[in-house]
């Protein structure tokens, strides 16, 4: 099975629930506000995928995508698959993806986390990116900071923010140091927090 950017193995193949043998199939999803169709064509174990832009038949393939667009469509894949491991990580999810697909990103996670909270779901993402936090709620964040040689977790709660959100979001706030998780050498005091990845 192919591991390049137009391919996927048999696992993922099983994964998608998507028949070995296939001709093409076409449904509509949304993208970033467009409509676009998605065929999917199985041949040798190797899933190729196109996307067409509704009112277009020109056929874009994972070649011809930006890095931003693949790492996007990759992660709502991971986080709408139909049956979901338990425990998702994600590592700088930001990295490559425009503001507006951050939004939809966060808004994806928090989905995942709040109706898996009754069924042993939870995507849980370490950022450097104020924009995505701000799609989180207080209770969604745990800040991490290294102190005394050992990492200490911190979640955040609205009640001690409360008057900061009422003219801050949550990526300021962090930011401007209210919150943190800020990179820092252990040995120097630090005046409004220590730091960390959030």
């Amino acid at each position: 099975a192919e591991s390049s950017r137009t391919g996927a193995s048999a696992c993922e193949l099983d994964a998608l629930e998507l028949p070995r043998e296939s001709s093409s199939d076409v449904r509509y999803c949304r993208l970033n506000g467009k409509f676009m169709s998605v065929t999917h064509a199985c041949r040798n174990l190797t899933l190729q995928l196109e996307w067409k832009q509704k009112g277009s038949d020109y056929p874009f393939r994972a070649t011809q995508l930006s890095d931003g667009t693949l790492r996007f469509i990759c992660m709502a894949t991971a986080l709408l698959q139909p049956h979901p491991p338990s425990i998702m990580l994600f590592d700088e999810p930001e990295l490559g993806l425009h503001p507006y697909a951050l939004t939809l990103l966060g808004n994806l996670f928090r989905q995942v986390n709040r109706e898996g909270y009754n069924c042993q779901r939870q995507a849980i993402i370490s950022t450097q990116s104020a924009l995505l936090l701000n799609e989180m709620a207080p209770e969604d964040v745990v800040i991490v900071e290294r102190m005394d040689g050992q990492s200490q977790f911190r979640r955040l709660r609205t009640e001690e923010l409360s008057e900061w959100l009422d003219d801050y979001s949550l990526g300021e706030l962090w930011q401007k140091n209210v919150l943190g998780a800020r990179p820092m050498d252990e040995r120097t005091p630090q005046p409004l927090g220590k730091g960390g990845d959030v």
